[in-house]
């Protein structure tokens, strides 16, 4: 799935070219990673269920029959974007990269995957104009989500921008995480303007999963 500051392009990219997308939004868009900074675990906070292709998937009709007003909220709206993220994420870029295969295998290439996340970093920085989240959050978070872990979340968030590392990618590509970030955008930009839910759009599983 993607980093922080992956995450953090596609929120800054639709806020600005929606007006009434706020800090709410772009907390929201963060907060599914909190599953590191709470007890909560990531099947928890990004929705996930047994998938047919092998690994797990978002299931996003999961999010939407728990929070049925969530789209109308900012907050509940970025929690939603990042959601689509990943399981595109997970669709387009993690299985072509980390295939299934033997354990020690694909922890090699795990492990080099991270790695290129620090590695991403400046590019992000400087491709989507990213700067450290600074503000308080508590005005804008809703009273149900846990402050101590979106407040750490928002610690690492910060950090991420001291963690540089000039080394070449090895597995993944600048193109295709700008051309994530863009399709993640696209898809929530028609969504919004139109409607039409995006899990209509990019669940398989409707007619069996990949």
């Amino acid at each position: 799935m993607g980093s922080r500051l992956i995450h953090a392009a596609i929120a800054q990219k639709l806020m600005t070219i929606h007006s009434f997308l706020d800090d709410a939004f772009f907390l929201g868009n963060e907060a599914p990673d909190a599953d590191k900074t709470s007890d909560l675990t990531k099947g928890d906070t990004h929705f996930l269920v047994p998938s047919n292709r092998g690994t797990q998937r978002i299931d996003l009709r999961q999010f939407l029959t728990q929070y049925p007003s969530s789209l109308t909220n900012n907050f509940m709206l970025g929690y939603y974007t990042h959601l689509v993220a990943d399981e595109l994420w997970l669709q387009d870029i993690f299985r072509h990269h980390i295939p299934a295969g033997p354990v020690e295998f694909r922890q090699q290439l795990l492990s080099l995957y991270y790695q290129d996340f620090q590695q991403l970093n400046r590019f992000l920085i400087n491709q989507y104009a990213l700067v450290p989240y600074e503000r308080d959050i508590t005005p804008v978070v809703p009273t149900t989500v846990n402050l101590d872990a979106l407040r750490q979340l928002m610690a690492e968030y910060n950090h991420d921008f001291d963690l540089i590392d000039e080394r070449p990618l090895q597995l993944l590509q600048q193109s295709e995480v700008d051309n994530h970030i863009a399709k993640v955008v696209k898809m929530m930009t028609n969504m919004i303007n139109s409607g039409q839910l995006v899990e209509q759009l990019i669940m398989p599983q409707d007619k069996g999963d990949l």
